[in-house]
């Protein structure tokens, strides 16, 4: 049998390989025969037994492939190519609500084409957007220990977590190797609004977070800066994930910012990134985090350039977007 299977390629049970039939050999005692009369066939390329009845059906092609009960189909040609997966099934998202007899609620369903969610960081008492805002929404505040939360989050497992937005660009990374004081980190006393000062201690809670419920961690920089700062304190920020084993998919350049910062910026960032974690499919000096894409800029629709890079990549669960 092993000899012609490998004559044959395969052998499927309960299939029917290909349409209509070239020639009908009667009384075909055994696959193997049906599978032998078909290769003595010149424009034979599959063919299908009927154990019942002994009828071997020898086909041209292997056009279709489907289920039949009590059929055995082979082919002397290339195997036919394995028909797509089915799509996959909506989603369901479980959260610590409860029914009054104790049984878990799903709150929400979503289907395969999820990619994921924002954060963005505006607050509330500074205008804007933040008007609209259920309160401590922001991603500088939002409890990232909330039980509730870390349990919804769970149930997005496997999307992104996009931390990001309109004042990504007002957002000072208070980390060692960055002088933050000259842009007003930490703040003085009194002073609410923006600037918004990211701590060491707040960027690890927001990394921790994503890899407890499993999400991609992709994470605007903010370039608007002068040049030779928003190259500096982004290196700085990479410099700390990377110390601190902290896990960032990616790191977005810029939002809504047009592309010449990053393409002014983009060179220099890639060769930091790959300086810190080293080239993409080595093992780098720190293999306990991925190699992070560069991603971005977000334009929302700003003027895009079609040259831009694009956020699908990401999205779809692939780790790298630039070379």
């Amino acid at each position: 049998m092993l000899a012609v299977l490998l004559m044959c390629n395969q052998m499927w049970n309960n299939t029917n390989l290909g349409t209509g039939s070239i020639a009908m050999v009667p009384r075909t005692a055994s696959a193997s025969l049906c599978c032998d009369a078909c290769r003595a066939v010149a424009a034979c390329e599959a063919w299908t037994l009927n154990p019942a009845d002994g009828k071997c059906f020898l086909k041209d092609n292997i056009a279709a492939n489907h289920t039949q009960a009590g059929r055995i189909s082979g082919t002397s040609a290339p195997a036919p190519p394995s028909p797509p997966p089915p799509p996959s099934p909506p989603r369901t998202v479980h959260a610590t609500v409860r029914a009054a007899e104790g049984a878990p609620l799903p709150l929400a369903t979503f289907g395969a084409e999820f990619l994921g969610v924002n954060a963005d960081w505006w607050l509330d008492e500074c205008g804007g957007e933040g008007a609209h805002w259920a309160p401590n929404a922001s991603i500088a505040r939002l409890d990232l220990e909330n039980a509730r939360l870390n349990t919804l989050a769970v149930g997005l497992g496997g999307g992104t977590l996009r931390v990001g937005g309109t004042h990504c660009d007002d957002v000072v990374y208070d980390v060692r190797g960055f002088n933050a004081t000259a842009l007003g980190c930490p703040k003085a006393a009194g002073q609410t609004c923006y600037p918004i000062c990211l701590t060491e201690a707040r960027f690890e809670a927001i990394a921790a977070f994503a890899a407890r419920a499993q999400l991609r961690l992709a994470f605007g920089l903010n370039l608007k800066l002068e040049a030779p700062v928003a190259l500096a304190q982004a290196v700085a920020l990479m410099e700390f994930a990377a110390a601190r084993n902290l896990s960032v998919d990616a790191w977005e350049l810029g939002n809504e910012i047009g592309t010449a910062p990053t393409l002014d910026l983009g060179p220099a960032l890639a060769q930091a990134r790959d300086r810190i974690w080293g080239p993409a499919g080595s093992a780098g000096p720190h293999p306990a985090g991925p190699h992070p894409a560069l991603v971005g800029p977000d334009v929302a629709g700003d003027g895009a350039d079609p040259a831009e890079p694009d956020f699908v990549p990401l999205w779809r669960g692939r780790r790298s977007c630039t070379p």
